[in-house]
């Protein structure tokens, strides 16, 4: 009976551990994907910062001079 209990306890630690280990590869999975996600939208708001910083080439408020 007593080897049946420690079987049934060996068993059960080994599936907790396989399912943490999967969690924790779960998430580490994710992080990393918003990590990379994180970074592309950091990297399109520069962009989006630099290009709004550019002076415009002619005043769009002026209407076209007549030549």
């Amino acid at each position: 009976m007593k080897g049946n209990l420690d079987s049934l306890f060996n068993n059960l630690n080994e599936v907790g551990r396989s399912w943490a280990s999967y969690g924790l590869t779960m998430g580490r999975a994710a992080l990393e994907t918003s990590a990379v996600t994180l970074k592309s939208t950091a990297e399109f708001l520069g962009e989006v910062s630099a290009k709004l910083n550019q002076k415009p080439a002619h005043d769009p408020t002026q209407e076209p001079t007549a030549k």
